[in-house]
């Protein structure tokens, strides 16, 4: 719950607030997800990379303070949502793959609103591939 409201208005804010350099670093963050979900790496290290940037792109260093207390169990969570998805038919991780590059997407086009229910809607999807 906690990280629906931080992590939805850390991307609102990002869409909003970010410099082209912050915009670049995010960009090159999904990129390195992408290379991680499309190998057999375990693919959370880059995930949570992706996520981080994002909340530091708020130019807000509370967001940043509270997503890395969080740190330890979003990991856990990432972890076992990369493995769960790697062990189901390959359209999971291209669809976990999509979600980010909505995200993304978003903040690159400054659309707060779109970036938010991107965040949202990944989150949610993320929570029922762990629970299906």
């Amino acid at each position: 719950e906690v990280r629906f409201v931080l992590e939805a208005e850390a991307a609102r804010l990002a869409a909003t607030r970010r410099s082209p350099i912050e915009m670049a670093h995010v960009e090159e963050g999904m990129e390195m997800l992408r290379t991680a979900l499309l190998s057999s790496e375990p693919a959370h290290a880059e995930d949570m990379e992706l996520h981080r940037r994002i909340a530091e792109a708020t130019g807000n260093p509370a967001f940043l303070i509270a997503f890395d207390a969080l740190h330890a169990d979003v990991d856990k969570v990432m972890r076992a949502g990369v493995d769960i998805s790697r062990s189901r038919p390959p359209e999971v991780i291209a669809t976990m793959l999509r979600e980010h590059e909505q995200i993304v997407a978003a903040i690159r086009a400054q659309d707060a609103e779109g970036a938010a229910l991107a965040m949202r809607w990944h989150l949610w999807e993320g929570r029922r591939r762990l629970m299906p």
